[in-house]
């Protein structure tokens, strides 16, 4: 399975960290991610993804044959807000290599609290809102060969 770059919106896919505070953004002036967000969390989310499927080979770098299935994901919110509110709202979609099945797709919806006071808090929010979007993906199991359903609704929640 081929996981492409997720799609994050352009004012946070930065290496900046971010936080919200009512409609304004608020960059943080000491702390900085090690590389664009949307790198680190389709690392995340690929290495979340491969533990879940270990007889699947599971990569964020184009395989050297045509991958089975390819994962795009596209992130339409991202939020960690100035109290300590963390959301996330997601749609996936799993392609086959197989043209006639149709593709499987899902919504996720993630509301995390926790402390939001310094960088690595907005960096541990950011993290367990991606670990929480990659275990709501329905991916095919162990052997990559299950047949994948026309559209499935995931959806995550905790406070």
């Amino acid at each position: 399975m081929k996981v492409d770059r997720l799609i994050l919106p352009d004012a946070i896919d930065s290496d900046d960290i971010v936080r919200r505070d009512g409609d304004i953004l608020k960059r943080s002036p000491t702390g900085r991610w090690a590389s664009r967000l949307s790198l680190l969390a389709t690392d995340l989310v690929t290495s979340r993804i491969a533990m879940r499927a270990p007889n699947t080979l599971v990569t964020d770098q184009w395989p050297a044959r045509t991958p089975d299935y390819r994962l795009v994901i596209h992130v339409s919110r991202l939020d960690v807000t100035s109290q300590g509110k963390a959301l996330l709202d997601a749609e996936w979609e799993i392609f086959s290599r197989n043209a006639r099945r149709h593709p499987a797709r899902g919504r996720v919806q993630v509301t995390l609290s926790g402390p939001d006071g310094t960088d690595r808090d907005v960096a541990t929010l950011d993290s367990a809102l991606f670990e929480r979007l990659a275990d709501a993906i329905d991916v095919p199991g162990g052997s990559g060969k299950r047949e994948l359903a026309s559209e499935k609704s995931s959806s995550a929640a905790a406070d």
